[in-house]
């Protein structure tokens, strides 16, 4: 719709906003948890390198994908695809946690988890926004009253990017109220089961060519199954844990 604002290149913008909108919930829950500014300190250093860690992810999977789909024609693009950038944070992320967090701010970490959730899918729809605003994931042509037109095509589609960005913005204003209020740890299944379930079926009206891993199904939408069923597991997990805690799914306030 608007590749450019002023001087700045409007996906890039809107990441970055979603970025700091993560990093000011982030720190405004800290705040109310009373959590150790030090280790606060820690846990987003490690956090701005898992992010990092997120867009390489996010653009090695995506090339991994237009290579599968077509080898020959295939040349090194600058797309990238949210599930690759989620598994590469969640793996260096896991790496730290056992390397050093675990030995040093397992408590914080353990106090600061609840809003983790809430954070990730705010900074996610303000990356949607930025795809809106590029013309990039778009849905597939319709001539229905919900179509957008953007600048480089003919004809009308489904603004599945918009669409995305408002699921999303819902979504991290649940998980974050939920997480204010109650202080539990399930917004973390909460939000891999909501967001798994809605990636799965927004993809079938995607109209944007991303490559493939499995025959009839996009890349997004096999991972969308991984993370349906890792929310599953993760939700078994910690009911089975909080029956075990004197308060279920809290964490206690740091003194």
């Amino acid at each position: 719709m608007c590749p450019r604002l002023w001087i700045f290149d409007s996906y890039s913008l809107f990441i970055f906003l979603g970025l700091i909108i993560a990093v000011l919930v982030f720190e405004w829950y800290g705040h109310i948890e009373k959590a150790r500014r030090l280790e606060m300190s820690i846990i987003e250093i490690v956090a701005l390198l898992c992010v990092a860690a997120g867009f390489a992810g996010g653009l090695l999977f995506q090339n991994l994908y237009d290579y599968l789909y077509d080898p020959t024609n295939y040349v090194w693009s600058n797309k990238m695809t949210f599930f690759g950038g989620l598994a590469f944070a969640i793996l260096l992320f896991a790496l730290c946690y056992a390397v050093y967090l675990r030995k040093t701010v397992k408590r914080t970490l353990l106090t600061m988890l609840p809003i983790v959730p809430g954070c990730l899918a705010g900074a996610h729809a303000c990356g949607r926004l930025g795809c809106f605003m590029a013309g990039c994931c778009y849905g597939v042509p319709t001539s229905t009253w919900i179509g957008i037109r953007f600048p480089m095509m003919d004809e009308a589609v489904i603004p599945t990017n918009l669409m995305e960005a408002i699921f999303l913005f819902l979504l991290s204003i649940v998980l974050i109220y939920w997480a204010y209020k109650r202080k539990t740890n399930l917004t973390i299944p909460t939000y891999m089961l909501s967001y798994g379930l809605w990636r799965f079926i927004i993809e079938f009206y995607r109209g944007d060519e991303r490559g493939s891993l499995i025959r009839g199904l996009s890349p997004s939408q096999f991972w969308s199954i991984i993370l349906f069923i890792g929310g599953i597991a993760v939700l078994i997990g910690l009911l089975r844990a909080n029956r075990r805690n004197p308060n279920p799914g809290t964490y206690p306030r740091q003194k």
